[in-house]
């Protein structure tokens, strides 16, 4: 795909969602923080809510299948804070039960959602980061003492890395992917400065050693989900970043990073075609599938970053992303030609 037309196609779609009609703007709820659902008072409320905890309605709810890692907590927090944010020792209380699930070690930071210690909390254990992970990559605690956007720019950089690893891996099936690899390579090596300035070191990236070779499905399937759903709404993440980001550092790193990233996802789309060629129509419906689910964990996962990262960095809001995601599924996504290539507009 030629990247001015991807280029065109991103900022209509990234225009279009930041543009809401006053009908959005409707009323505005009121909640009266001492009502019950009854009727009750304050501390019947609060028996109810310890009775609840004893029951298995209270169990904590895990959640991995997307870069996301998130566990909630139905009836409050199990623990109680110290402050306002968790620290490193309550962060791997809060998500041992994300640890139990994957397998990895404890996690050193996370934070939260809900309004109050009484109402359901969510936990993030992981945030989401743009790049081509390889499918084999290993997940990996998130850096350790070290503030919001330090810790953000730890998991960029270290997604930016394992880039690498993804389109070198592409070299043994195509030629000429060498530019993307050493993209990344640089990408890497800024963002990690950024992150150590704050405090925070990238863990290392480690890919499976007992992963078996990848299919052609499989690098079409990586291709479709990271490529052509991740690394295309990266872009579309960077313009609104470069323009929008509070942090002056990270305004610069968008511009920096946003040309070299246009290229890697209109490289995604014109490899499309390649590997389409070579599926069976059962194989494209499994593509097709995959990039609709990677869709909706974008929309999902946009609800669930930090505030703090959200401003710092210029990250759009979940509303302005459902959108944004909804003008694409009509030109990028649409039911996609045999070809593997959306109809043009």
């Amino acid at each position: 795909m030629q990247r001015e037309r991807l280029r065109q196609i991103l900022s209509t779609a990234l225009f279009s969602s930041l543009v809401v009609p006053l009908g959005a703007c409707g009323g505005v709820v009121i909640v009266d923080p001492t009502a019950t659902p009854d009727g009750g008072s304050p501390d019947a409320r609060d028996d109810a809510r310890d009775d609840a905890r004893d029951s298995a309605a209270c169990a904590p709810v895990v959640r991995t299948d997307t870069c996301n890692e998130a566990v909630t907590y139905p009836c409050g927090l199990p623990i109680t804070l110290g402050g306002a944010s968790p620290t490193t020792e309550e962060c791997a209380t809060l998500c041992a039960p994300v640890a139990e699930v994957t397998g990895r070690p404890g996690m050193s930071w996370c934070w939260l959602y809900g309004d109050d210690a009484g109402a359901a909390r969510q936990v993030n254990c992981a945030s989401c980061a743009v790049g081509r992970r390889p499918a084999d990559l290993l997940d990996a605690p998130v850096a350790v003492g070290c503030d919001p956007i330090g810790a953000a720019l730890a998991d960029m950089a270290r997604i930016e890395a394992a880039s690498v690893h993804a389109f070198r891996r592409l070299e043994d099936t195509l030629a000429a992917l060498d530019a993307p690899a050493r993209d990344e390579i640089r990408h890497a090596r800024l963002v990690t400065s950024l992150a150590r300035a704050r405090g925070a070191a990238p863990a290392k990236v480690t890919l499976d050693p007992g992963a078996p070779a990848p299919t052609a499905f499989d690098l079409a399937l990586e291709n479709a989900v990271e490529g052509c759903v991740h690394e295309t709404l990266g872009v579309a993440y960077l313009a609104h970043q470069a323009a929008h980001a509070r942090d002056a550092e990270l305004r610069a790193l968008a511009e920096a990073l946003y040309e070299d990233e246009l290229d890697h996802a209109a490289l995604s789309w014109d490899l499309a075609p390649f590997f389409h060629a070579r599926l069976d129509d059962d194989q494209r419906a499994l593509l097709q599938a995959a990039q609709e689910r990677a869709l909706v964990a974008v929309v999902d996962e946009a609800a669930h970053i930090d505030p703090r990262v959200r401003a710092a960095f210029g990250v759009p809001s979940a509303a302005t992303v459902a959108r944004m995601v909804e003008a694409l599924r009509g030109t990028l996504f649409p039911a996609q030609a045999d070809d593997g290539v959306p109809s043009a507009a």
